[in-house]
């Protein structure tokens, strides 16, 4: 699972977990630093489905993940715009340098336009705006898991944030 930070990518990590099914959400932090880090999570025989969400991998991992795994990959793509105004709502009261940041973004939001357009057989592509409808997201949920769990509409209210603390850590981190 793929997208802009701020794209609902932690809360597909949270619904995707189910007694079948498990999803570790940002694995690397802020930079992927390779695929090793991946392989315990897509080799992981104690699930039938097993995977991860993940922002950063958008930029230079998806393609290598794809041809090693051949996970089934879902991308939650949501306007740059709009990313900025919430990341800015949540970053409210913190010090880091807002250029870095959008450069990073921006570099995410080439990653997640470059894949999304790719075509490829294993990716599907949704809108963010569209994670409201229940349609929608128990397709997606079945996309990434055919034939296993059924998405329970129940989670679709679910507000999953990182915490507030490990969110200044990265960002200190990030400095």
């Amino acid at each position: 699972i793929a997208g802009m930070p701020r794209s609902r990518t932690g809360w597909w990590s949270v619904v995707t977990r189910t007694p079948r099914s498990t999803c570790v959400h940002e694995p690397c932090g802020i930079d992927a630093p390779g695929l090793d880090i991946f392989a315990s999570h897509f080799e992981n025989q104690a699930f039938e489905f097993s995977g991860v969400s993940d922002s950063s991998v958008v930029c230079d991992l998806i393609g290598p993940i794809l041809q090693r795994w051949k996970p089934r990959t879902l991308i939650v793509v949501r306007p740059f715009e709009q990313v900025m105004r919430s990341f800015l709502r949540y970053s409210a009261g913190l010090v880091f340098d807002i250029h870095k940041v959008r450069e990073q973004l921006e570099r995410f939001d080439r990653g997640v336009k470059t894949w999304a357009a790719s075509g490829h057989p294993l990716i599907k592509t949704v809108p963010f705006d569209a994670l409201g409808n229940v349609d929608v997201v128990e397709d997606c949920f079945e996309w990434l898991m055919p034939g296993g769990p059924k998405f329970d509409p129940e989670l679709l209210h679910m507000n999953i944030q990182v915490d507030r603390k490990h969110f200044r850590a990265v960002m200190a981190e990030a400095a």
